[in-house]
């Protein structure tokens, strides 16, 4: 019923132990009011539009993806036996 109750009264209202400094305590206080409000029903259902939108020339469009140099040579074998006891 204890938990219950620190429910209804809210974050806002909630105490919280010492050792949780004041930013900490402001950060998750701000979190549970951005959280309250997000559709969680959407997330579930997975029919949350993206935030992201890319127009893609086809299937295969790679050009929103970072480009690397190719890698040079085969890297050479971890002999060091970190791994013997697995």
């Amino acid at each position: 019923m204890m938990t219950y109750n620190l429910i209804l009264k809210g974050i806002e209202k909630m105490d919280f132990p010492r050792k949780i400094t004041r930013r900490p305590e402001d950060l998750i206080r701000r979190l549970c009011r951005w959280l309250n409000g997000f559709n969680w029903e959407g997330l579930k259902a997975r029919s949350l539009p993206s935030p992201l939108r890319r127009e893609l020339s086809g299937p295969i469009d790679h050009s929103y993806f970072d480009k690397y140099p190719p890698e040079k040579g085969i890297p050479p074998d971890e002999l060091s036996g970190w791994d013997k006891d697995f």
